[in-house]
């Protein structure tokens, strides 16, 4: 029996059958941190399959229940497609609960346990969480606790967070017994400090993402945040031997959201959204097609595919022989896998004669071809 899940009740002889909270059928833990949790329901109700989200620990008091749920219902007043609805906020007993649509969707920490996802698709679904994130940061909402398992990820595959203000009762209780002329000033204070470790822990979701697995070897990412500085003295950075080849750009925002030097992280999540679709449009990955075929191809294979009417080109160039180096480049310059393979391995030979002393690397491929000939 889970104890800390508050007043569950078990149908059938010997505790053997359904469990229950309140009028919800327990379905399947989802996941939960040391702030909150997270049950798959059905609402006889609705008649539906909801995800019912409550605190770790049940409130110590009515008044505690209560701030609860305002906090909830606050979030919920946010209108935003990557913010998942509430669909109810009540209490059972003096346990209160969030109630979300949800479905047959899964999380984002279900997704994860199947075949990793490409680095440019979990650098879209991140970007795309961080902007409903940075709607919330705008209207004074924080999540205080995101985690893998809240955050919903529909057919779509665009992500929905739910949860949100869920986690805020542990931090509002630590403010209760300051002075009243410091609470305002306390509030904008841990506002932006909130604000800023929901960033870090969009950071350390995109790295997990990337690692095939959680940072530290720890799933709970506010257990994550507090293992590092300024809280800790642990640091974070992505693997190289990660379950897929992550490209060099991706890799530079993911450790710089969760850099060991708090002041070099991203300090909002408009920020991590837009170095994220930089990257996506830098690298031509946002709308897929041949362009993200080529650059799965590099960060694979390390060479580029070979363009169509290869074997003609080399058996013109195998007759040319003696032509010029401008008329050898014409042909070497119809593809580009051709020039690249070129210039790379041109300019990474270490030249050995004395008569080379001095000179710099190899910049054109008119020179390449002029130094290792055919």
């Amino acid at each position: 029996m889970i104890t800390d899940a508050g007043p569950i009740a078990t149908d059938g002889a010997g505790g053997r059958g359904h469990r229950h909270f309140g009028r919800f059928g327990l379905l399947a833990l989802e996941g939960k941190s040391r702030r909150t949790m997270a049950w798959r329901v059905h609402d006889p109700r609705r008649g539906a399959v909801m995800l019912l989200v409550l605190p770790r620990e049940r409130p110590p008091d009515a008044d505690r229940c209560r701030a609860w749920q305002d906090a909830v219902r606050r979030a919920a007043r946010l209108d935003h497609p990557r913010l998942a609805p509430v669909v109810e906020v009540d209490r059972v007993g003096t346990w209160p609960y969030a109630l979300y649509a949800a479905g047959t969707m899964p999380t984002w920490a279900q997704r994860l346990r199947g075949e990793a996802p490409v680095p440019a698709e979990a650098a879209r679904m991140v970007a795309a969480a961080a902007e409903g994130l940075a709607c919330a940061h705008d209207g004074g909402i924080a999540h205080h606790d995101l985690q893998a398992h809240l955050v919903l990820v529909g057919d779509d595959d665009e992500p929905r967070i739910v949860g949100l203000g869920t986690g805020a009762a542990a931090d509002g209780a630590a403010r209760a017994t300051a002075p009243l002329t410091h609470v305002e000033a306390l509030q904008l204070q841990a506002q932006r400090a909130a604000a800023e470790a929901d960033v870090l822990a969009l950071g350390l979701l995109l790295h997990g993402a990337l690692a095939g697995g959680p940072a530290l070897d720890e799933p709970d990412i506010g257990l994550q945040i507090d293992r590092l500085p300024p809280h800790g003295r642990e640091g974070v950075r992505l693997p190289w031997r990660a379950s897929r080849p992550v490209p060099e750009a991706l890799r530079a925002i993911v450790n710089r959201a969760t850099d060991r030097q708090p002041r070099q992280r991203y300090r909002s999540a408009r920020g991590l959204q837009r170095a994220l679709e930089g990257f996506l449009q830098a690298d031509g990955i946002t709308g897929g097609g041949p362009i993200a075929v080529v650059l799965e191809r590099m960060h694979a294979a390390g060479v580029l595919p070979a363009a169509p009417g290869a074997a003609e080109r080399v058996a013109r160039l195998a007759a040319m022989d003696r032509e010029r180096a401008h008329d050898l480049a014409d042909i070497v310059l119809q593809d580009l896998a051709l020039s690249f393979e070129l210039l790379r391995w041109v300019n990474s030979a270490k030249l050995r004669d004395l008569h080379m002393a001095g000179h710099g690397p190899v910049l054109t491929v008119r020179r390449a071809i002029a130094l290792i000939g055919l």
